[in-house]
C-alpha cells in the first residue's frame, strides 16, 4: 500500500511539465456543504421568479460585494422524515436541519493575488435524525451530523493556482470528500454513502472536517492526479490519500477517477476505491462507484453504488431530476461491523423539484434491506421530504 501511494505522488507531480492546456477548478461534489461562490448577475428589477436568493441582491449590496471579491452565502436544508415501515424503531417520524453560511474572498480581486481564494464555511445541524429508527450501517440521511445538535466552524482553507491553473494547491480545514472520492450524479442522492465509500475508515469529511494540505494537476479535460495529507488523531500519524483520473467532454461527457488511501494510526486501516461519472442519451446520466476496505479495520469490506439521473423527464418540468440508484456493503471482520449478516443494501429513488432558484423540494423514498445486518431486523422503507432554501 505504501508503494501505492507513493506511485500516485509520482503521478501527481510527473504531469506538470505538461501543463499546456488551462484548467478549470476542481468539480464540486457533496450537496450538504456550500462551495466557493462565484458572482451572478444583477437582478435588479426582475420579478421574484428570476432572483437568484430568497433575500435577492440585497438592494445591490450583495452584487457589489460579489463583484469586488466578497462572496457571501446562506442557507437552510430541512429533512422531514417517517419511517414508514420495518427497521429498528417502526412508525417513528422527525424533522433534521443543517444551516450553513459561508464566505468567498477572491484573493485576486481584493489583494491583486492571482489564482487566489479564501473559503470559509460554518454550519449548525440538529433534530432528530432517521438513522436511529431505521438502524442501517449505512447513514440514510447525509445531513445527520451524528453527534445533534452541532455548531462548527467546518471549513477555512486558503487555495492557490498556478500554471495557468494547471497546478492547485490548498491548505487548512476541509472536506477531503469535496476532492476526493466522488461522483457529481451520485451527489444528488440522500443516503450518505452515495457521497463517498464508506469503506474508507475516518475519512475526513463532513460532519469531520479536518485540518490538511492537498496539490492537484488538473485539466478541463484529459487527466487529473492529486494527492491529500489530513491530521489524524495525532500529528505525527496522518490520514493519506492520492487520486489519478480523468475528464471528458463533448456529446457523452464523463469523469473516472481511481485512488488509494491509508489512515497511519490505524494498522491495516487502508484500502481503494473508483467512482465515475457518464452522460448516456440527453438528460440522462449515470455513476457508479467501488470501495474497499480492509476487513481487519474497516467497518465495511466492500462497497458497491450506482444510478441514474435524468433531467427533465418531464417536458415542461426541465430544470427538475429523477433518481435512482442503490448502494450494497459486504461487512469487514473488525469489531466495528457488529453485523449478523454479511451485507446491507439501500434502494433509494427520489425526484427533485426546482420550485424556483432558491427553493429545491425533493420528496425521497429507501428501501433498506438487512438493515445493520441484523437478520431480526425487519426491511424498512423510510421517506425523506427534503426543503432547501438559499438565503
Amino acid at each position: 500500500m505504501k508503494t501505492a501511494i507513493l506511485f500516485v505522488a509520482y503521478l501527481a507531480f510527473a504531469p506538470m511539465c505538461r501543463a499546456d492546456e488551462p484548467s478549470s477548478e476542481a468539480e464540486p461534489a457533496p450537496p450538504y456543504e456550500p462551495q466557493p461562490a462565484h458572482p451572478l448577475p444583477s437582478t435588479a428589477g426582475k420579478s421574484l421568479g428570476e432572483w437568484y436568493h430568497l433575500t435577492d441582491d440585497w438592494a445591490g449590496a450583495r452584487y457589489d460585494l460579489d463583484h469586488r471579491g466578497i462572496l457571501i452565502r446562506s442557507g437552510l436544508t430541512l429533512d422531514s422524515w417517517s419511517n414508514l415501515k420495518g427497521g429498528a424503531d417502526t412508525e417513528k417520524h422527525g424533522t433534521l436541519g443543517l444551516f450553513t453560511i459561508s464566505l468567498t474572498l477572491d484573493l485576486q480581486k481584493l489583494a491583486d493575488l492571482h489564482g487566489a481564494q479564501l473559503f470559509v464555511n460554518f454550519l449548525h445541524a440538529g433534530g432528530a435524525p432517521p438513522n436511529e429508527s431505521v438502524g442501517g450501517a449505512q447513514n440514510v440521511d447525509n445531513i445527520d451530523p451524528v453527534n445533534s445538535p452541532r455548531s462548527q466552524l467546518s471549513e477555512a482553507w486558503y487555495q492557490q493556482n498556478i500554471l495557468n491553473n494547471a497546478l492547485q494547491f490548498k491548505v487548512g480545514k476541509m472536506n477531503a470528500n469535496n476532492d476526493f472520492d466522488y461522483a457529481n450524479n451520485s451527489s444528488e442522492f440522500i443516503n450518505s454513502s452515495f457521497g463517498n465509500s464508506p469503506t474508507i475508515f475516518d475519512f475526513p469529511s463532513y460532519p469531520d472536517n479536518r485540518p490538511g494540505a492537498n496539490v492537484f494537476y488538473l485539466r478541463k479535460i484529459g487527466p487529473y492526479a492529486g494527492l491529500g495529507i489530513y491530521e489524524g488523531p495525532r500529528l505525527h500519524d496522518p490520514f493519506v490519500i492520492g487520486e489519478i483520473g480523468a475528464r471528458w467532454a463533448g456529446e457523452y461527457s464523463g469523469r473516472a477517477g481511481a485512488g488509494v488511501w491509508r489512515h497511519t494510526d490505524e494498522a491495516d486501516a487502508e484500502g481503494f476505491y473508483f467512482a465515475g461519472d457518464q452522460t448516456i442519451h440527453g438528460g440522462i446520466s449515470g455513476f457508479v462507484m467501488y470501495g474497499y476496505g480492509n476487513p481487519a479495520a474497516s467497518q465495511f469490506e466492500h462497497h458497491l453504488g450506482g444510478g441514474l439521473i435524468w433531467k427533465g423527464a418531464l417536458p415542461q418540468r426541465r430544470d427538475d431530476l429523477l433518481g435512482l440508484g442503490f448502494t450494497y456493503v459486504v461487512f469487514g471482520d473488525s469489531p466495528r461491523a457488529q453485523s449478523r449478516e454479511d451485507a446491507e443494501t439501500t434502494i433509494e429513488l427520489f425526484y427533485k423539484i426546482q420550485l424556483t432558484r432558491f427553493i429545491i423540494v425533493q420528496p425521497d423514498l429507501q428501501y433498506v434491506h438487512d438493515p445493520g445486518g441484523i437478520r431480526s431486523r425487519p426491511d424498512a422503507i423510510v421517506a425523506i421530504l427534503r426543503m432547501t432554501v438559499d438565503f
